[in-house]
């Protein structure tokens, strides 16, 4: 192995091996969980992007006055419902992803990562 350019352990100094020994594991579950929700910020803007902004806002516009307010409040009851859930879901991910343990769990965990992406698509 240490032909093919892998450092071994025991040709580390002390200094370094004090300290990785003191780092712990490099990769943890608060790790985990950012990675998700980076994923998930990634997911909704290439989501977003596929949508033609310029027809919906054109759509928009060349609509009457009152079905205008009618559709601004269906949006906003949609947007306070969606923001509830959404805050529920994330605080159900959040926990899950921290305290998974099994491999049921972190079925739970791709469980939750899915509701989230859905949410955020949705809002």
């Amino acid at each position: 192995l240490a032909s093919r350019g892998v450092r071994r352990l025991d040709r580390v100094s002390p200094k370094w091996r004090a300290w990785l020994a003191q780092r712990g594991p490099s990769f943890n579950r608060a790790r985990a969980y950012d990675l998700m929700r980076f994923a998930t910020v990634l997911i909704g803007y290439q989501a977003l992007s596929l949508v033609p902004m310029s027809r919906a806002y054109h759509w928009i516009r060349g609509q009457n006055t009152i079905k205008l307010y009618v559709i601004v409040g269906i949006m906003e009851v949609f947007d306070r419902l969606a923001c509830a859930f959404g805050q529920d879901a994330l605080d159900s991910f959040y926990l899950t992803t921290r305290r998974y343990e099994t491999f049921r769990d972190a079925k739970r965990v791709l469980v939750f990562l899915v509701v989230v992406n859905g949410v955020v698509l949705l809002h």
